[in-house]
């Protein structure tokens, strides 16, 4: 395809919206007397949006769907702020982490209850006396 003939095919297009302006719109004109591709081209347009403006001709929207649009657009592209960000995180990082806490507490509550044994919780979080002197034996150097 040449520099004249995309040039063309633009002014094509953009004549369907009705945005030429009379130079623009004779130099189409002069292209599109001549038979060949560009022809076809045209009527290949003139069919689609015949097709597509009869499938949309069934559909309407909402009153102010188009506001309805524009506000979730704006709420998405980031109007928070860093502390507004910062907060989001932790609260998405303490949710977790109080699911964490709870299963392991069902965890344990569920044990006491099955076995004989009981189990504290500070048993599960610091080091039994036992391994804590083997780590005071271990050579430094």
């Amino acid at each position: 395809m040449t520099l004249k003939h995309g040039k063309i095919i633009d002014l094509l297009y953009r004549s369907f919206d009705g945005i030429l302006t009379p130079k623009e719109q004779t130099e189409l004109d002069n292209a599109l007397q001549h038979p060949g591709p560009l022809g076809e081209e045209k009527q290949l347009i003139e069919t689609q949006r015949k097709a597509v403006s009869q499938s949309a001709a069934g559909y309407s929207f909402n009153p102010f769907f188009a506001q309805q649009v524009m506000n979730r657009i704006n709420a998405l592209t980031g109007s928070q702020s860093y502390a507004e960000i910062f907060v989001d995180y932790l609260e998405i990082l303490f949710k977790r982490m109080a699911l964490v806490t709870i299963t392991l507490c069902l965890i344990m509550i569920s044990y006491n209850i099955l076995s004989d044994e009981i189990l504290k919780i500070i048993d599960l979080l610091s080091p039994s006396p036992v391994t804590y002197e083997a780590m005071l034996r271990l050579p430094l150097f």
